[in-house]
């Protein structure tokens, strides 16, 4: 039972350590991706002309959301 329990834990110590890096190595890859500011902003063209000839001939705006892609 001792050996079993030994290579339990020392297996398990393994995919911790693993685990431990690979999470270090996504969270830099974030910080890069981060950094260089890749998110875009993508509007819907046809909906931003609509709104804006409603404001010439000042008619009531419709709200637009925006999605950011990561």
């Amino acid at each position: 039972m001792e050996e079993i329990r030994k290579g339990l834990r020392d297996g398990l110590k393994k995919q911790k350590d693993e685990m431990g890096y690979n999470l270090a190595a996504v969270r830099f890859v974030k910080g890069q991706m981060e950094s260089m500011d890749v998110s875009k902003e993508f509007v819907d063209e046809e909906g931003w002309e609509e709104e804006e000839k409603g404001r010439r001939e000042g008619k009531g705006v419709r709200k637009r959301g925006f999605a950011n892609l990561v």
